[in-house]
């Protein structure tokens, strides 16, 4: 009797453990979704208001944003184009709903599928705020031209080592 009692205890004191980890987990995302929401309203005014000192805080030093075309741009690139932009035409940035986010730790992953194009964020917490490391995307209609004419493009890697 006093080894099921003893088994029960364990039982109860395991789940609780296992219980408030999980919580705990859905907690963690959930506030990260609702910071870089934030992050993205910042962004927004930041544009806006042609804040150069605030979107430097907003890009990462290491940023990188790789083109559906292929072309990369830096984080000074990428701040010196956004404020040679005329914000009034194209209005401000969708915020996200983060719904495809993967959260590791201080690195979350942020993955689209939007007209046509296949993107993939990277953010980074830093000293207690969000950072965007790395923007990609990927035109899924360029593959499927390129498959045209190539073929398999599964096969395309293993032709580009030869």
């Amino acid at each position: 009797m006093t080894k099921i009692i003893k088994g029960l205890v364990l039982l109860l004191l395991t789940s609780s453990v296992v219980f408030g980890q999980t919580t705990s987990a859905a907690q963690r995302e959930s506030q990260a979704k609702e910071e870089l929401r934030r992050l993205f309203v910042d962004l927004n005014e930041a544009l806006a208001k042609r804040d150069r000192a605030a979107l430097e805080r907003i890009y990462a030093d290491d940023f990188q944003f790789v083109h559906t075309t292929g072309g990369v741009v830096d984080k000074t690139t990428q701040i010196n184009n956004t404020l040679a932009n005329d914000r009034t035409s194209t209005g401000p940035l969708p915020i996200p709903t983060f719904d495809r986010l993967l959260l590791f730790g201080d690195v979350a992953i942020f993955r689209t599928l939007e007209r046509g194009v296949a993107g993939t964020n990277v953010y980074s917490r830093k000293e207690g705020r969000w950072q965007i490391v790395q923007v990609q995307g990927r035109s899924r209609l360029i593959r499927k031209s390129l498959t045209r004419i190539w073929g398999n493009m599964n096969l395309l890697p293993v032709l580009m080592l030869r």
